[in-house]
């Protein structure tokens, strides 16, 4: 059974926080390097949003599968489930988790 980590935004223009449950199988290495780069960037970040990865916070599929389904509604559901591969690119040429994480867009770089 896959795992899963917990990826937090916490919109505080829309008034929401957002709960991304991440595959962790096959993508240990990026999420590293995501959690590293999060942790560099949050102490310099004066965004409205925030951005957590919690590395040891894991669940199993069916776990996550059910928090998705008793999600709270809202701008989007507070518990999104995200599978796939990720590929992060280089997250060094990005100077806020805003500008490629924003409202979701966490999902798009896992195929």
């Amino acid at each position: 059974m896959r795992e899963f980590v917990k990826f937090t935004e916490d919109n505080r223009w829309e008034g929401e926080v957002w709960h991304f449950w991440l595959q962790l199988d096959g993508n240990q290495a990026e999420l590293d390097k995501l959690a590293v780069w999060l942790e560099k960037h949050s102490a310099l970040s004066d965004d409205d949003d925030e951005f957590y990865l919690n590395l040891d916070h894991t669940r199993y599929e069916d776990e996550v599968d059910l928090l998705c389904q008793e999600a709270e509604p809202g701008y989007m559901k507070n518990h999104n489930k995200v599978v796939g591969i990720a590929n992060l690119g280089d997250l060094e040429l990005v100077d806020s988790p805003d500008q490629i994480f924003y409202k979701g867009k966490i999902e798009e770089f896992f195929s």
